[in-house]
């Protein structure tokens, strides 16, 4: 299995209005307790947010393109740590 697909651990996933807020550990081994927040502004894609299906599609396309590598490919330039162990991952392709 590849990345993210090994390590990515959903916590959780909300719509908020026309945001995607992803929740969620990373547990390569040398998991750190680390709990990650991403959120996604999607008013520029066509995404129905009361469709489960279509939301689970686009989160794991979403998920490969902005968490494809190891850890440490995607940590170091975006993500910003709000704590010891809480940090927020700006998405690929916004910001």
């Amino acid at each position: 299995m590849f990345e993210p697909y090994r390590s990515f651990r959903l916590v959780g996933a909300a719509a908020v209005g026309h945001t995607l807020v992803i929740t969620f550990t990373w547990d390569d081994g040398a998991d750190d307790g680390t709990v990650f927040l991403m959120p996604f502004d999607a008013r520029d894609i066509e995404l129905d947010m009361t469709d489960n299906i279509a939301v689970t599609t686009f989160l794991s396309h979403h998920l490969e393109f902005t968490l494809g590598g190891p850890r440490e490919s995607w940590e170091r330039a975006r993500t910003t740590p709000f704590g010891p162990r809480f940090s927020v991952v700006r998405p690929y392709g916004q910001g």
